[in-house]
């Protein structure tokens, strides 16, 4: 795997406008190199969009390309040892990766797998000038063995009474595996996190002395994107349990010894041998995550007598998600918030995406015709000073 993926890799940390950035006296990256907002073109419509160009713009987008390539030229090299470099790659040996991966991922991931490789092929032609590699042409994503019908995956909410029979089928086995897995399935249950941060938790994202909502204290966790994000301690359950987790731990030490992967395949077990999977087919902690939404706005709601706005937007915080993104993805996320949109969809017209865009168009104009108004006021001069000019 290391020859093909180290090429790979090369071709493609290359082409990161950020790699040759260097700190300034505020300790962020600087650079002479443009934007990326300065890097669209227009077309003759007038709509901006990015060239076809092999430069990557952001740490995520590249921490991604090299999570695909080092899958697929693990599955090459095991399937084709006769290739020794990149460059004689074709587009048939992606098509048959991408057969592989369709046995265990959507049709969005597959998509987005055909995406990246096209990515790729514009850093390595621009890597080995004479590479000239072509994984555009013939490139197709096949039809999902996981998801048939194109439905999303990872829409099912589990229930609290689901979650209790699994969460005791692993106190039950007493295993150090299932031990590591109830912690991760805890820390999803009462804070939302996602598999990946359940696997990243370290005492010291705890901070039971912060001032909150609800006054038990926050817990932070770095997840999607590298982004940090805090969330409240619903309840002293809560802060008791990270105390118990933490006590006697290193603050930098992890929590949960496991891998995303190992957590999530331990909970597919746990369904499989409750009886549960039937429920849950297509997911497994996103569907405690689900959970954890759904309760913490019930809770917001009719426990604190919070406004509905403010509930739809702090729990949008807590999940990690960016504004904009209110009440169509919270609809996802909680059954109860999905079944008030469905009866009263009027209520909650302002706090849609399309009403957000409308409303900062709108600022956006105004703030253009106060500044028109105000380089002409500048512009032009009062009649007493034309007059003492003249004079």
């Amino acid at each position: 795997m290391a020859r093909l993926y180290k090429q790979l890799e090369r071709a493609i940390i290359c082409n990161c406008y950020f790699k040759n950035k260097k700190k300034n006296d505020s300790g962020h990256a600087s650079s002479k190199t443009h934007r990326k907002h300065n890097a669209k073109i227009r077309t003759k419509e007038g709509k901006l969009i990015m060239p076809n160009t092999p430069i990557i713009y952001s740490y995520a987008y590249k921490d991604a390309l090299l999570d695909l390539a080092k899958q697929a030229m693990r599955f090459i090299e095991i399937g084709h040892p006769d290739i020794k470099l990149v460059c004689d790659i074709k587009v048939e040996h992606w098509n048959e990766f991408l057969e592989e991966k369709a046995k265990t991922c959507s049709t969005a991931t597959l998509k987005q797998y055909c995406t990246k490789i096209r990515k790729m092929r514009l850093c390595v032609n621009s890597y080995l000038r004479k590479a000239n590699v072509d994984w555009k042409t013939g490139l197709r994503a096949p039809a999902s063995q996981k998801t048939e019908h194109e439905e999303i995956q990872r829409t099912q909410q589990m229930t609290r009474e689901h979650y209790n029979i699994f969460i005791e089928w692993l106190r039950q086995q007493k295993t150090w595996k299932c031990t590591q897995t109830i912690i991760a399935s805890e820390l999803s249950a009462r804070f939302g996190f996602r598999v990946q941060g359940t696997s990243r938790y370290k005492p010291i994202n705890s901070h039971l002395q912060n001032d909150s909502i609800l006054g038990y204290g926050q817990v932070s966790i770095v997840e999607k994107g590298n982004r940090l994000r805090f969330i409240d301690n619903k309840t002293y359950e809560d802060k008791v349990f990270l105390e118990r987790i933490n006590e006697g731990k290193p603050p930098l030490k992890k929590i949960v010894g496991l891998s995303e992967y190992a957590i999530n395949e331990q909970i597919r077990l746990a369904l499989e041998a409750t009886g549960l999977k039937k429920y849950y087919p297509l997911t497994s902690m996103h569907a405690i995550r689900k959970m954890w939404a759904d309760e913490t706005y019930n809770m917001l709601l009719n426990e604190k007598k919070m406004d509905e706005d403010e509930v739809i937007c702090t729990v949008n915080k807590w999940l990690g998600h960016s504004e904009g993104r209110d009440i169509e993805l919270l609809a996802v996320y909680s059954k109860t918030f999905a079944e008030n949109l469905k009866k009263n969809p009027e209520n909650y017209k302002h706090l849609s995406r399309n009403a957000r865009r409308s409303e900062a168009r709108k600022k956006a104009k105004s703030g253009v015709t106060n500044n028109a108004t105000i380089s002409e006021k500048a512009s032009s001069p009062t009649s007493e000073n034309d007059t003492l000019s003249q004079l």
